[in-house]
This record gives C-alpha cells, structure tokens and sequence, in this order.
C-alpha cells in the first residue's frame, strides 16, 4: 500500500477519491481528489509531516464567512463546515502536484526509491 485513509474513520465529508494512475499497465503514481466545490485556494492547506518515520497527508478546508446582509436564503442545502482528511502515506511516497480544478483538489504522488533502496542485479558469469 501507498496510501492509507484509515485514520478518518468513516468520514465521508468531503467526498475524496483514491486512485493509481497506470501508462501501458505500469503503475506510475497515485493521487487523492477531494470535492472541495466553493472553496478557493486560500481556503485549502495541504501538508505532509513526518511523525516517528511515519509521514502523514493532512488536507485542511475552511469556508470563509461570507456576511452579506442583503442576501436571504429560503433554502440552504451547502455544506459550509471545516473539514480534515489525514492518509498514511507509504514508505517513499512523496507528492508531487497539488492543484485544483473545477471544483476538485487533487495530488498527485508518487514513489521515490533511493538508489541504494533498489535491489541489486548481479550478472552471472560462465564458469570454466
């Protein structure tokens, strides 16, 4: 696993999707899209810290108060509460992208294996 989202324990606010992207059946990163549909960027933190060797993604929300005396709703049905979403990421897993679009907050990740972390293919040579 690369990502894990059990830490929000059931939540379902916002909404958010967890997907691999694949190019020619390779898996070549992976990304989480949050709903986050009347928020602007200045309302958005997304952040990643290390706890214990352990990094986490925490993506924070918060409308803004908005006080226009001159509006009266008859109806109102849009979810304006703050929201934290916080997934375990694995080992290597580092974002790569964040950005929002039409009304969806996306990043992107991806696995960065160190050099010395990959594993070593000898070449077997013919014996006399």
């Amino acid at each position: 696993w690369w990502i894990r989202d059990t830490l929000n324990k059931g939540e379902t606010y916002p909404p958010y999707n967890i997907g691999v992207e694949y190019t020619d059946n390779t898996n070549t990163g992976y990304f989480i899209e949050v709903a986050v549909a009347g928020l602007k960027t200045e309302d958005l933190q997304v952040e990643v810290r290390d706890k214990a060797g352990v990094n986490f993604l925490y993506i924070r929300g918060r409308h803004r108060e908005v006080n226009d005396n001159n509006v009266k709703y008859s109806h109102k049905g849009i979810a304006t509460r703050a929201f934290n979403l916080t997934f375990e990421l694995g080992k290597n897993t580092e974002v790569s992208n964040v950005a929002i679009n039409n009304g969806i907050l996306r990043v992107d990740m991806k696995v960065v294996i160190a050099e010395e972390e990959k594993p070593k293919i000898f070449e077997i040579k013919k014996g006399d």
